[in-house]
């Protein structure tokens, strides 16, 4: 019967492309169908991809953003040849063209890229489909939303996604990289904190590092140790971070390696720390080190480190398989006082090191004055140091790149990254809740407004504590009242009234 239903969609959309109520229930109706790979595939082979291209393609903004977001959904149902008869990339790209200026065009339109191009993925014949998406300009598209959108983090997690995936080829990462990094660049910038923003920028940032001809390993690298701070707890972040900072920080054609603060030097160490039982984490970090040895700049300022031998140690003594002989490298690599400090420990690849006193020995860390500024400013990172060593003269096999998976990490991450507080230091995640769970537009830019001006200490507030008590309030004093309960959540009735008091008992949880 689901089939049948299917079916009568696509032909009515068939009969009636000028009603727009209908095409634009049709295109909603289709893409719930493609919660399901029966009726994903039913969708695909009587006519659904075409009625779907074709509607992508009209004039009115509502009706083509439908269509794309109902392609996303369907397009994991069909082959690239499917596709290609379909002209289903030709339709994405057209419909983006069109609606330069239409932020639902794009997201969704930057999201059918990604489900496009995902098929490619997982036929593994080809890239038919991510060549014609690129020849096509989609990439310089995405790259335009993204600059346009650069507030909206939606905009910014399928535009990043999306280019990820298209410059996983070899044929086409240097054309994507060129056309999208700086816009890349820019989003991760823009949304420090969101998880998705980062796991796919930081993705990006390796990918695009393996062809280091776009010239932009300087813009990135301040904003890569800035990540790794504030998801200081994230495993899987943290290793994607570690993989991209491998390659960031050296330059293979120049063979030049990127110099190391006091401060960078500390965010790897408390990464490790963070994540001493997971292998890749530690891999990771010890190859980034090692890579900066091949600086005499960045042996001193190794050299100064008292805890990085112990950490080093540290790694050694919980993953007793070793690092492929990289942590040895790193440790005889130091300066000679420095090696010193461990007398005969660091010939012993297996040597222990207590576990209490390392803890003892770090627990007084200050917080590096970079990740303080980036923590203090979410979205503000430094303007990177143009400063470049030369490579020391020697074996240059040993600098190496990070050849992770391009997917990320193996590692899942099942809690919530953010520690206490988190949204009392960022206004913008505050305002993301209220519109998460239901609250529209104009009432979360009016709380923000209120909270700019009483919450600032300029005029006797105590900052951003002071912010979460006057949401908490408004938030309240908004749901006392049937009729804000309504303009708050739409709709009437009993069952609204508690949703919305659902919805503030839940913002508040969130805050506190």
């Amino acid at each position: 019967q689901a089939k049948k239903v299917v079916k009568t969609i696509v032909a009515q959309m068939t009969l009636y492309p000028n009603n727009d109520r209908i095409v634009e229930d049709s295109c909603a109706i289709l893409r719930e169908s493609a919660e399901f790979d029966l009726l994903r595939r039913t969708v695909c082979r009587c006519g659904g991809l075409d009625q779907l291209a074709d509607v992508a393609g009209s004039q009115n903004g509502l009706l083509a953003s439908a269509a794309l977001r109902a392609l996303s959904a369907v397009v994991s149902g069909a082959t690239s040849s499917d596709l290609l008869s379909s002209r289903a990339c030709e339709a994405v790209v057209g419909a983006m063209e069109l609606h330069p200026d239409d932020v639902a065009v794009q997201v969704w339109g930057a999201n059918a890229t990604w489900s496009l191009s995902a098929v490619d993925d997982v036929e593994k014949v080809d890239d038919v489909l991510k060549e014609l998406l690129v020849g096509l300009g989609c990439a310089d598209l995405i790259a335009r939303a993204m600059d346009r959108f650069v507030a909206c983090e939606t905009m910014q997690e399928k535009g990043i996604g999306a280019v990820w995936s298209l410059a996983r080829p070899a044929k086409t990462k240097r054309r994507v990289g060129s056309a999208a990094v700086g816009s890349v660049i820019n989003g991760l910038a823009a949304f420090p904190g969101s998880c998705q923003v980062v796991k796919f920028g930081l993705g990006c940032l390796k990918c695009f590092s393996i062809d280091s001809g776009t010239g932009w390993f300087d813009e990135a690298i301040e904003l890569v140790y800035s990540c790794l701070w504030l998801h200081l707890n994230n495993p899987a972040l943290s290793q994607m971070g570690l993989a991209a900072l491998c390659n960031i920080t050296i330059k293979r054609e120049y063979k030049e390696v990127l110099r190391i603060s006091e401060d960078e030097l500390e965010i790897v160490l408390q990464v490790m720390l963070a994540h001493r039982n997971i292998r890749v984490v530690q891999s990771n970090a010890i190859q980034a080190l090692k890579n900066f040895t091949f600086s005499q700049s960045n042996l001193e300022v190794l050299g100064k480190d008292e805890h990085l031998v112990d950490t080093v140690l540290a790694a050694r003594s919980v993953h007793r398989q070793g690092f492929q002989g990289r942590d040895e490298e790193l440790l005889m690599s130091l300066p000679p006082w420095q090696r010193k400090t461990t007398s005969g420990i660091c010939s012993n690849r297996t040597g222990h090191l207590d576990d209490s006193s390392l803890g003892k020995s770090r627990s007084n860390f200050s917080l590096p004055s970079s990740a303080a500024a980036a923590r203090s400013r979410p979205g503000a990172v430094a303007v990177p140091s143009s400063e470049e060593s030369s490579v020391k003269k020697g074996n240059n096999t040993s600098l190496q790149l990070s050849y992770n998976s391009e997917l990320g990490s193996a590692y899942s991450h099942s809690g919530d990254e953010s520690r206490p507080g988190a949204v009392m230091g960022n206004p913008s995640l505050l305002q993301d809740k209220i519109l998460h769970f239901g609250g529209s537009r104009d009432v979360a830019d009016r709380i923000m407004q209120f909270i700019a001006v009483e919450a600032d200490p300029r005029n006797g507030a105590d900052g951003s504590k002071y912010s979460v008590e006057v949401a908490v309030g408004m938030l309240r004093s908004m749901c006392g009242a049937y009729h804000t309960k309504m303009e708050l959540l739409g709709g009437d009735g009993t069952n609204d009234m508690r949703k919305a008091e659902n919805v503030v008992d839940t913002i508040v949880a969130q805050m506190t």
